[in-house]
């Protein structure tokens, strides 16, 4: 929810907007001393979140801050513990977090990529074949849902989840936020919040799944 809030909370310009998540995450690393940072990484889609470009400097109301120009920073990278795909074609994914690391010079095997979206035993099973065992990237997983409320094909889990739709910013009034994710059935937010956000940061994606728990 954090990093949604943000991009609400500095939406004066495009240039902060596309800050924001960035500048969020390394907010909450710096305060929490690294100890909680595996990053969730689709708020503006995983393509965002990997692009690491040239040194950035964005004034941000008052505060200085320095990224590149994706969601994630070489500092967030080389210090946190890793990411969290909730979104996208997990294997896909799975080898996306290993290439950012990759061109970053980190082994991702020193690094966790949580996979955590509408898992069941058996991705576990393969993810943990797939990269973990493969030499790919560290692969813990999260059940969540299915772990505990796996029915199937009785009944289908419920989907409750909560999203932040607008922030109260002074001087703007209410501004509306959202999350385009990395599969566009995912996505929420008003239309003028996608359309600008898939402008700002780039949001190209053509996966598309309805979303299983």
């Amino acid at each position: 929810l954090l990093p949604m809030i943000y991009v609400a909370l500095y939406s004066h310009t495009d240039e902060m907007f596309r800050a924001a998540h960035a500048f969020c995450l390394t907010r909450w690393h710096h305060y929490w001393n690294g100890k909680l940072s595996i990053f969730l990484n689709d708020t503006l889609g995983t393509d965002f979140s990997y692009f690491i470009g040239d040194d950035i400097t964005v004034d941000m109301l008052g505060e200085r801050f320095t990224y590149q120009g994706g969601g994630l920073t070489r500092e967030l990278a080389l210090e946190g513990r890793g990411v969290r795909p909730d979104s996208g074609d997990p294997t896909t994914e799975g080898y996306k977090a290993a290439a950012f690391y990759n061109r970053l010079d980190i082994d991702p095997m020193t690094k966790l990529c949580l996979f955590s979206d509408g898992n069941d035993v058996e991705d576990v099973i393969y993810f943990d074949r797939t990269f973990e065992a493969g030499g790919i990237i560290k692969a813990p997983c999260a059940i969540g849902t299915r772990l505990t409320n796996d029915f199937r094909p009785l009944f289908k889990p419920l989907s409750i989840v909560m999203k932040v739709t607008r922030v109260f910013v002074e001087g703007l009034g209410w501004i509306d936020t959202g999350k385009l994710t990395q599969n566009r059935d995912k996505a929420n937010g008003s239309p003028a919040f996608v359309e600008r956000a898939s402008r700002i940061v780039d949001y190209t994606t053509k996966y598309s799944q309805q979303p299983l728990v």
